[in-house]
């Protein structure tokens, strides 16, 4: 009984390890200071700095629907991991219209620099759904 709580709390470590953000050099490269575009789930790296920039999620949306008219255009916030290789992983949350809408990692500045696409829609023909969504950044080193 021991041997198989041994072997079970074994398995689940190894499973949570194998989940963890350590992906360097496991997506698309792209030049420091360079645009590049993401889409959630997508782990970028970045060209010869061993840095990567996952954008994890949309975790607000109260953008304008495209076929609405609105007294405010509304924000939408994007999640984002970044990480050096063999440093501590950071969290940065940037938003489209509110502040910020750049962050700093160690040497580098994170920038949105592109809203978040598409916006939402009302219309029930179109399905709206936060993997189709795409966002620009730049990552270039602080002046």
């Amino acid at each position: 009984m021991i041997m198989r709580t041994v072997i079970g709390l074994s398995f689940l470590l190894l499973i949570n390890c194998t989940n963890e953000f350590n992906p360097v050099g496991a997506g698309p490269e792209v030049r420091l200071g360079n645009e590049f575009t993401v889409t959630p789930g997508t782990v970028i790296s970045i060209s010869g700095e061993q840095l990567t920039v996952h954008f994890v999620t949309v975790s607000e949306d109260s953008r304008c629907p495209t076929d609405v008219r609105c007294v405010w255009s509304g924000n939408a916030k994007v999640g984002i991991r970044i990480v050096k290789s063999g440093l501590t992983e950071q969290a940065i949350e940037l938003n489209t219209h509110l502040q910020p809408q750049e962050d700093d990692y160690l040497s580098y500045h994170i920038r949105l620099i592109e809203r978040l696409i598409p916006s939402p829609c009302r219309m029930a023909s179109l399905i709206y759904r936060t993997t189709n969504q795409r966002c620009w950044l730049s990552i270039p080193h602080n002046a």
